[in-house]
């Protein structure tokens, strides 16, 4: 039966916070924790759901909430049990060569987030009908890109795949140049290494494709594509978009890699940590609604003279039959 949408989404928002809430309370760092050590990335899924849930339409019954608490339930007790509930999972890298420092946190966190997305296609689909994918593009491709991106850190780490990697010596130089330039701090580079005086001693900062920023690269080309399909925009706009897109991304990685080795100049090195785990999102969460509110209001400025000049074409054709 149809149901009021607003609370269907709050329905579905409760649902999915659900495990996040139990991982919170067996371990209250795990939502704080970097990237690929726990599972904070998840909690932008809430806010695409949230989002994107208001264009849904749902159709529920007792039967399909009773399936999703189920449901619901049983991941949380898996989160909240978690690590010890996937220690079989996690121990099973080692059969694929996942490093043994790396099963506790990218193969892990891989099979976190597999499962995570598992829950909200199962609530997607129970609560609003397989011909809803469309609506919940964002979540969904966020959700499997970061899964994506874990599983080729844990399979490929530090500088093993050599695609993504061959991206961060050009911007190590590029961030080098900026700093050079600007006297923010006495560096030289070569490759992916920085050598960093800080205060007449020389500390070495070796960036690898996820710290580069690599990741959030492959994660926000895919919701930008998935953004610009849902608002329909095709030909050459999605492609100047597109690129805007990719142009925008690599100068905000170039700006956290000076910010990190800014950080390693002139901060004590066991804060670095910390600094290096939280960086990435407080700078590409910001970005990416910015990279949506351009395209947004370009298209609606767009839409405007388009239709004034229709309005004005409709008026001249009129006065030319009179």
């Amino acid at each position: 039966m149809p149901f009021d949408r607003r609370l269907a989404l709050a329905l579905l928002v409760i649902l999915l916070a659900l495990p996040l809430a139990a991982a919170y309370i067996s371990n209250p760092l795990i939502l704080n924790a970097g990237w690929n050590e726990g599972k904070g990335s998840l909690i932008l899924v809430l806010v695409f759901i949230a989002i994107e849930g208001l264009d849904a339409t749902y159709r529920l019954n007792r039967v399909k909430i009773a399936i999703a608490f189920l449901c619901s339930a049983f991941l949380s007790f898996v989160f909240y049990y978690d690590p010890r509930s996937l220690q079989a999972i996690t121990q099973a890298g080692t059969y694929f060569g996942v490093a043994p420092n790396l099963l506790i946190y990218s193969w892990h966190e891989f099979w976190v987030t597999v499962a995570y997305l598992s829950l909200a296609l199962i609530l997607i689909v129970d609560l609003t009908g397989l011909r809803q994918f469309r609506a919940f593009l964002f979540t969904l491709t966020y959700t499997t890109l970061t899964a994506l991106v874990l599983l080729l850190d844990a399979i490929f780490p530090y500088d093993e795949l050599g695609p993504l990697q061959s991206i961060v010596p050009v911007l190590v130089s590029i961030a080098t140049g900026i700093m050079k330039a600007t006297n923010l701090v006495n560096i030289t580079s070569f490759g992916n290494t920085m050598l960093i005086n800080a205060g007449g001693t020389v500390k070495a900062l070796v960036v690898y494709w996820p710290s580069a920023g690599v990741h959030s690269f492959l994660i926000f080309t895919g919701i930008a594509v998935a953004f610009l399909l849902k608002q329909k925009i095709g030909g050459l706009k999605f492609v100047a978009y597109t690129v805007l897109g990719a142009l925008g991304t690599i100068s905000v990685n170039i700006v956290r890699i000076i910010l990190l080795a800014y950080y390693t100049a002139y901060y004590p090195a066991q804060y670095f940590q910390s600094f290096h785990d939280v960086i990435g999102e407080i700078l590409f969460l910001p970005w990416l609604v910015a990279f949506m509110l351009i395209v947004h209001y370009t298209e609606r400025h767009f839409s405007r003279e388009k239709s004034s000049s229709l309005s004005t074409g409709v008026i001249q054709a009129f006065h030319g039959f009179t």
